[in-house]
């Protein structure tokens, strides 16, 4: 399938773009930076007094100060879209009318590192023979300062895999588009995918908004593969989704091998925490240096100030280098995890609550009003145990598994406190976990109660750090005669009259699902109630119940056994059928390499 290669430099065959101009030509916050020369490569336009435009090139005069030095005529205009719209540094592209080579001016405003893109550059010539290179250059435009650029060759920098081992130059793209993990990797640098010869256009430049510096799409995070975000994506109503080729090619079973094989050759060469570490710091010493980074951050200074689309707020340059080595290694381990021939158990396990809960709401016998110590409604109906009658009541053990997601609960001890109750609009309590948890996902045994309920979640994570989601709904309680949820075949009980309620049909009890970040440990979470008061008058009450959590082991290899002299690789089970990497006390299932099975028990 032929996938039209959208990728910034192409913004000049396009006269869709609004016209947006300034006639100031976007000078920087601060226009007055003393600047004179430099060691890196130099960029002066002189536009005449010309206003730049984004739609149409105006003609002006400008010398390349590099390598090779040129000057002369050039045609000029702004290019990009969001990057255009997002950042008060703007990017340019120009041809020169002599020697027809056309060149771009990436600004990286949004980068505080100023590394990430030519991070990416080097890392790929590594790999990609006849990649061309991108330098960093100071532009100075009609006299004014205007920091610190990438200049790169337009043309040579769409980069064509097609050689006798185009597969693995397919291999080392998607590894790189991987560890940068920028979400437009796929979806904008390439082109021209032809999955079954592994042939595709690439322009690997475009990284500044990758290693952790994006806070929409999951750009932050360190644990999700970038060609399976179109769930995502979709979830966003983005229409510009990962092609399906990338798709197809990650699940190829020869292709995820020569993946394997490749990451950990890279990994123990040029893609090391040290190659790695090491580049990260010449690039930052060459900018300190050449005095370009003091010259940028004096004319745009953005220290300690949100810019789009920043996950991370630094406060100095030295900070966001450190932040960035950090989310690096992070995002190299989690690789490893994955590409190194281990095997990943993925588990979904209720979470063990140590406080938080406020009020026993589930009578296990009788009277109600000792064996409770509040309601759920504001009209003293909670629910009961099985204990207490079979019919409509929650099971003995407090164990529930979804109707919906098959996900299982665990409630909290019915005698003792079991419910976080939310009583009013603004009100908010924490769950505190037990022990912290790496997760990939967590979910809420919730319901509502005197109408329906909103709410928001905060996650709180062992280093400080938290994510929010804005707003979940849930239903009242009520199912009626039917409805979603976890359980739906729920009656209610009145721990002041020791009555049950039959009559009204059954209630439920729901769940909310979050996406967290499992690269870091989780601690507890908050919930805060959104919950606006009815027509009627009534205030919704947010109950949560219980916590699970979408956890992964890495289990590194296959343990083995000899038995009769003969050695047999072997995964373990217990009893309830879960991947085990070491006995556990009780009955132990061993899967032998040979396809036979046997129990032992451990005392």
């Amino acid at each position: 399938m032929k996938r039209l290669l959208i990728i910034a430099f192409l913004s000049l065959l396009s006269a869709s773009y609004v016209n947006a101009q300034r006639p100031d030509n976007y000078q920087p916050t601060n226009p007055n930076v003393e600047f004179s020369s430099s060691t890196l490569p130099v960029v002066r336009i002189s536009t005449g007094g010309q206003t730049i435009d984004r739609r149409q090139t105006c003609q002006v005069d400008v010398a390349v100060e590099a390598d090779t030095y040129e000057e002369g005529k050039a045609e000029m205009k702004y290019w990009g879209t969001t990057v255009f719209t997002h950042q008060a540094k703007k990017p340019l592209v120009f041809r020169m009318l002599e020697s027809d080579r056309q060149y771009m001016l990436l600004p990286l405003y949004s980068d505080r590192s100023l590394v990430r893109a030519q991070l990416t550059n080097v890392l790929a010539r590594q790999t990609m023979e006849g990649l061309p290179a991108t330098n960093y250059c100071e532009l100075v435009v009609d006299g004014v300062y205007y920091g610190l650029y990438l200049l790169a060759d337009v043309v040579e920098n769409i980069f064509r895999l097609r050689s006798t081992t185009r597969q693995v130059g397919m291999v080392d793209y998607m590894l790189l588009a991987e560890l940068s993990h920028d979400v437009d990797c796929y979806r904008y640098n390439v082109g021209n995918v032809d999955a079954g010869a592994r042939v595709c256009e690439i322009s690997p430049m475009h990284t500044w908004l990758g290693y952790g510096n994006n806070y929409s799409q999951d750009g932050y995070r360190t644990d999700t593969w970038i060609y399976e975000e179109n769930g995502l994506l979709q979830a966003q109503d983005d229409p510009w989704l990962v092609p399906e080729e990338w798709i197809s090619m990650a699940k190829d079973a020869e292709f995820r091998t020569l993946l394997k094989e490749t990451w950990n050759e890279r990994r123990s060469t040029i893609y090391s925490d040290e190659r790695i570490n090491e580049v990260v710091d010449s690039l930052a010493s060459l900018l300190r240096e050449s005095g370009a980074l003091q010259r940028n951050f004096q004319a745009w200074p953005i220290w300690s100030r949100r810019v789009w689309p920043n996950h991370y707020l630094s406060t100095s340059y030295e900070e966001e280098l450190a932040w960035l080595r950090q989310w690096i290694a992070a995002r190299c381990k989690w690789m490893d995890d994955r590409l190194s021939g281990a095997e990943v158990i993925v588990e979904v396990a209720p979470v063990s609550i140590l406080s938080g809960f406020t009020l026993d709401v589930v009578a296990e016998a009788e009277p109600g009003s000792t064996h409770t110590t509040g309601d759920l409604d504001g009209s003293n109906y909670v629910y009961y145990s099985k204990g207490l009658r079979n019919d409509g009541g929650l099971p003995e053990d407090g164990l529930l598994t979804s109707e919906e997601t098959g996900v299982t609960y665990q409630m909290a001890d019915y005698d003792s406190n079991n419910v976080l109750k939310l009583l009013y609009n603004g009100y908010s309590g924490t769950l505190e976990f037990g022990q912290p948890i790496n997760a990939q996902e967590l979910y809420f045994l919730v319901t509502s109660t005197s109408g329906d309920g909103t709410y928001t979640v905060t996650v709180n994570y062992q280093d400080g750090s938290h994510s929010s989601k804005a707003s979940y709904g849930v239903s009242d309680w009520w199912a009626g005669g039917g409805g979603g949820g976890v359980v739906t075949n729920l009656y209610r009980y009145n721990r002041s009259t020791n009555q049950l309620q039959t009559n009204a049909g059954h209630f439920r009890l729901s769940e909310s699902q979050l996406s967290t970040d499992s690269s870091k440990p989780i601690v507890s979470v908050t919930f805060t109630s959104t919950s606006a008061s009815s027509w009627e008058g009534y205030q919704p009450y947010v109950c949560i119940f219980g916590v699970s959590a979408k956890t992964e082991r890495i289990i590194d290899h296959a343990p083995s056994v000899n038995i009769d002299g003969k050695a047999y690789e072997l995964m373990r089970f217990n009893s309830g059928g879960q991947r085990i990497d070491h006995p556990v006390k009780g009955l132990n299932i061993l899967r032998m390499s040979d396809g036979t099975t046997r129990k032992v028990m451990v005392k």
